[in-house]
This record gives C-alpha cells, sequence and structure tokens, in this order.
C-alpha cells in the first residue's frame, strides 16, 4: 500500500467513508511529499517518513511490517504519551477531612452537606464547620 493511500485509509477509519460519521474531523492524518521523502503525520507528529523508516523487517515475507498497521501503532504510543502528559499536567485534587466526623471531601464546599450517618448527634447532621486539607 502507498504512503498516500494509506492516509486516506487512516482518515476513513476515524472518518467513515466519504465523511459518513460526521465526526471526529479534528483528527486527521496527513501526507507530505518532499523531494524524494514521503511523510505521515497526524497534526504536527511525525508517523512516519520514507527515509527514517524504523518499521520492522520481516524476514519470511522479506518486507517491512504493514505500513498501515505501524502508523497506527505510532499513533496510539502517540495517545499514550499525551495521557500521561496530562496526568502530570492536572493539579492534584485536594482531599479535605470534616475535623468533627472526619469524613473526606474533594470540594470544600461539600462540608456545608455533610451528613455522616455515624457521627452522635441529635439528628446525625455533622454541619463539619472546620475541615483540613490532607
Amino acid at each position: 500500500m502507498k504512503p498516500i493511500e494509506v492516509v486516506d485509509e487512516l482518515n476513513e477509519l476515524i472518518w467513515g467513508k466519504n465523511a459518513e460519521h460526521e465526526e471526529n474531523f479534528e483528527i486527521s492524518f496527513k501526507y507530505t511529499y518532499q523531494g524524494s521523502w514521503e511523510c505521515i503525520y497526524y497534526e504536527e507528529f511525525l508517523l512516519w517518513c520514507s527515509e527514517m523508516d524504523d518499521r520492522e523487517w520481516i524476514e519470511e515475507t522479506q518486507d517491512y511490517e504493514d505500513l498501515l498497521k505501524y502508523c497506527i501503532k505510532e499513533f496510539c504510543k502517540i495517545g499514550k504519551q499525551m495521557v500521561k502528559l496530562n496526568k502530570l499536567l492536572l493539579p492534584k485534587s485536594i482531599k479535605y477531612d470534616c475535623t468533627k466526623c472526619k469524613n473526606s471531601f474533594m470540594n470544600p464546599f461539600d462540608q456545608y452537606f455533610c451528613t455522616k450517618a455515624n457521627f452522635d448527634v441529635g439528628d446525625n447532621d455533622c454541619k463539619g464547620e472546620y475541615f483540613l486539607k490532607e
């Protein structure tokens, strides 16, 4: 399969044949040709380049691994890297504990709705006014 056909196939996989899904248009694969170089990109990420072909050589077939499968594998690697980066960049949530009943909340405004059943008050309503950041 030629690289331009691979790009068509990749875009067809996410958009559907003739863009029938009408979604995922923010995801697109691109083919570029520069002199003797052929490249496949996802947005600005290089998935494959003819001059730096990192595909595995398969002895049985005396050919490189399938270009479509290789590009999908590289795309998945980018996705995993983005997930890791997203986890690093997003702030960790802070857990707040009610000092009266030790009920935990992720949102400090929940202190006004603390109704821990095992807190021994007349109506089992903590009304926890004091919270500590953990």
